[in-house]
């Protein structure tokens, strides 16, 4: 089994503050386990391979390629006129 990784570790990970990462936790919008530290103490961790797949599920897709120079620009009014459509529907 691999560590549980603390808060301190996750928000280094993650890139967020430790305020952000309670609130993820307290409305169980990132994976997280509880240990028991005493009768009433409640301690959080974090699986780093539950992470890792918490990350991969919420990851879009790689960034779009920027076109070179001499490529031609005709996708990219087709997708600028679809971007344009979109815009009004929502």
């Amino acid at each position: 089994m691999k560590s549980l990784l603390d808060s301190k570790a996750v928000c280094t990970i993650l890139g967020i503050k430790p305020p952000t990462l309670s609130r993820m936790v307290h409305s169980n919008r990132i994976p997280f386990v509880l240990l028991s530290t005493g009768k009433k103490k409640m301690t959080v961790r974090f699986k780093e391979e539950e992470l890792e797949a918490w990350i991969d599920r919420r990851s879009r897709g790689p960034a779009p390629k920027p076109k070179l120079n001499g490529e031609d620009d005709g996708d990219r009014a087709a997708t600028t006129s679809y971007q344009h459509r979109l815009k009004g529907s929502f």
